[in-house]
């Protein structure tokens, strides 16, 4: 683990750990990052005859695998809409189910009692 360590920054390893068990953090900490400085970086680059850019070590095979791959911008900068966690329908229909499982068990209850 220490020579892993020599090679690659502790938050790296850190988020590549997490990466398993959190897939969308890997996702929007690393790759997502990695797209959008690919693509600022080759669009700063075109722009001047010389550019110096700091990223960490943990972005740099993102940025390579990255450079000169057309990159949509607007949808990294886009927040996905949450789904609600239940819907209205799914309520209804537990509801409805619940409702019926009363109805079922107070009918036994009834006929059991006569």
């Amino acid at each position: 683990m220490l020579k892993e360590m020599d090679d690659v920054d502790m938050l790296t390893l850190v988020i590549q750990e997490m990466s398993k068990h959190f897939p969308t953090l890997w996702t929007t900490l690393v790759h997502e990052r990695d797209l959008y400085m690919s693509s600022t970086l080759l669009r700063v680059a075109g722009e001047h005859n010389s550019v110096v850019a700091v990223v960490g070590k943990g972005h740099l095979p993102g940025i390579k695998k990255n450079w000169k791959q057309h990159i949509e911008v607007k949808e990294l900068l886009t927040i996905p809409s949450q789904k609600p966690a239940i819907s209205v329908t799914r309520i209804l229909s537990i509801f409805g189910v619940a409702v019926a499982g009363v109805a079922i068990i107070s009918g036994i209850y009834t006929s059991t009692k006569k």
